[in-house]
């Protein structure tokens, strides 16, 4: 007969012995969940697509809308972006994106002067909010022009998927804080609330066809056809529309070509130039009363612009 005093020892030796075994068995099901506990396709249903979208767009990741859409729509959208940035004056475009960055960074260095000048005092703003807001929509400003967006070089050769899931995202987040400047807050209020509130049912389905029953906040329930293209469900009016929608753009690109765009490049030009001058003017204001000046400014000319445009 073992002592007392050896049971401890023995014991400790068993569990030893069992733990290289607990380790193996732990692994192997780890493999086997790896293998197969992948997360379901969540494109694969009627239903489960609109339900990540919504998702989706409820955690700011507007990828999922190009996530969403058939591979062939993908690639028609694709052409469409690059066949754009091919075509289109490059000076005017690149340009015009400048002009945004230095709106934006305009926005940041004058933010004080422009809330002690009193040009937000109104009633349809939120002064309290007013500093955070403009703080988001300087930055809104400059990430759109020192984005994969701001260059034609760069819109070449721009991955759609990317610039939504890093540029878009962004822009969805600050664009929530700029909303907070309007005390209804239209972000929260509308898209936010409309989002948080609307849910979606399978009525019926069959091989490449389902209809989906919508139920959004303060309307009736309504229900959408969809139709399968590649490995994807999309509303059957969008999907019957699409190629005359391709074609349209397409041909709306010809509109850019360097021989009909040569007259309004001038035009645009001209505005831009204009734009820039203003610009320069606010970055010269000191004092509140300066700021107002060029506030002024800037209406007169948009006032003339729209004159001249409806005189032409």
């Amino acid at each position: 007969m073992s002592s007392p005093a050896a049971t401890p020892w023995a014991d400790a030796a068993r569990r030893r012995r069992r733990a290289p075994r607990a380790f193996a068995l732990g692994c192997m099901l780890v493999a086997v969940g790896s293998c197969t506990g992948a997360p379901p396709d969540p494109f694969a249903a009627p239903d489960t697509t609109f339900a990540a979208v919504v998702q989706g767009l409820r955690e700011q990741r507007p990828e999922i809308l190009w996530q969403a859409l058939p591979s062939s729509y993908r690639r028609d959208l694709t052409d469409l972006v690059h066949r754009f940035a091919a075509t289109v004056d490059a000076e005017v475009y690149n340009r015009s994106f400048a002009i945004v960055g230095r709106a934006g960074s305009i926005l940041e260095a004058k933010k004080e002067l422009i809330l002690a000048s009193g040009m937000l005092d109104r009633p349809d703003l939120d002064r309290e909010r007013s500093p955070a807001a403009l703080d988001a929509a300087a930055q809104l400003l400059k990430a759109l022009s020192a984005s994969e967006l701001g260059r034609v070089e760069t819109v070449k050769t721009l991955d759609p998927e990317k610039a939504l899931a890093s540029t878009g995202s962004r822009v969805m987040v600050l664009a929530a804080e700029v909303s907070k400047l309007v005390p209804a807050d239209p972000y929260a209020s509308q898209l936010r609330y409309y989002l948080d509130n609307t849910t979606v049912e399978l009525v019926s389905t069959q091989a490449d066809a389902a209809v989906v029953r919508l139920r959004l906040p303060g309307r009736l329930p309504e229900e959408l056809p969809l139709v399968r293209v590649d490995d994807r469900w999309v509303p059957a009016q969008l999907a019957a529309k699409w190629p005359a929608m391709m074609e349209s753009a397409r041909s709306g690109l010809a509109q850019l070509e360097p021989e009909r765009f040569a007259v309004r490049k001038s035009q645009a030009m001209m505005v831009l130039g204009m734009v820039e001058v203003v610009l320069t003017q606010i970055e010269a204001a000191n004092t509140p009363e300066q700021l107002v000046a060029a506030q002024q400014a800037i209406m007169g000319m948009v006032v003339a612009a729209s004159l001249q445009q409806q005189g032409g």
